[in-house]
């Protein structure tokens, strides 16, 4: 997630991340890719009181928990997105991997931006949920099809010497091909990391996402509609967007 949000650029080595000068704050919430709601609220609170411009959110409870938070059965996640929110922190969240229509919480929780994953070819990826969500907060962005052959999915970085399909596939063991909602999540918040360092509120950023998102296969932009949420990010028309700060800047050593 990571290297896809922010991996180094021009080096000439591996791949180029969207917000190649973004500083990474890795914030532990989960433990053998499971954990409590109570640990990923102390995360999101934590990275929003030691400077995160942007969270992302490669991460998602099974469908029907939507409820739950609904009714304030589980209020921990809600509540720390809010006070994220309302610290000026965008919130990015995987849709899930359920191939429903409804976004997975956190995803699904208001103040998260939800993120809809899509193939090479611009098509709703078969296994991606989304993108209805109570706000209709929601776009979407690459996340691979999931299909067995090389250049279908995202390649990022992984830890030196854990590929699985780096030699085959022409990358080296220091990179990767995966495939879900959580690879499309990092390529927003790379661009909200952007458009955070542009000085935008949190709202700016949510506003400059949404409205220039494209349909795919058409120019519409800034138009919901139930699969692509208000479609797939641009980060060249969202930065380009009105609305940042023409004499300051952040320049707080904030980390994205």
């Amino acid at each position: 997630m990571s290297g896809i949000a922010a991996a180094a650029t021009g080096n000439g080595i591996g791949i180029a991340g969207v917000a190649r000068d973004a500083k990474v704050m890795p914030v532990k919430v989960l433990e053998d890719g499971s954990g409590s709601f109570e640990d990923i609220a102390s995360g999101i609170r934590y990275a929003a009181d030691n400077g995160a411009d942007v969270i992302n959110m490669s991460l998602g409870a099974v469908q029907g928990v939507q409820a739950l938070v609904i009714t304030g059965v589980i209020a921990d996640v809600q509540d720390a997105i809010a006070y994220a929110v309302s610290k000026d922190v965008a919130v990015i969240a995987a849709a899930g991997n359920d191939a429903v229509p409804v976004c997975n919480t956190p995803a699904f929780d208001f103040g998260a931006m939800c993120v809809v994953a899509t193939d090479k070819r611009e098509a709703k990826a078969a296994y991606s949920s989304g993108g209805v969500d109570p706000e209709l907060l929601t776009v979407s962005a690459p996340g691979g099809s999931i299909l067995p052959i090389c250049g279908e999915d995202i390649v990022s970085t992984v830890p030196a010497g854990t590929s699985r399909s780096g030699a085959a596939c022409g990358y080296g063991d220091n990179y990767d091909e995966y495939a879900g909602t959580s690879m499309a999540a990092p390529h927003v918040s790379g661009v909200a990391a952007l458009l955070a360092a542009q000085g935008r509120s949190v709202q700016g950023v949510y506003d400059a996402l949404t409205s220039t998102a494209r349909r795919p296969g058409t120019d519409v932009r800034g138009v919901f509609e139930p699969v692509f949420g208000y479609g797939i990010v641009d980060a060249a028309a969202a930065v380009a967007t009105p609305g940042a700060a023409v004499t300051t800047t952040r320049t707080r050593g904030k980390k994205r």
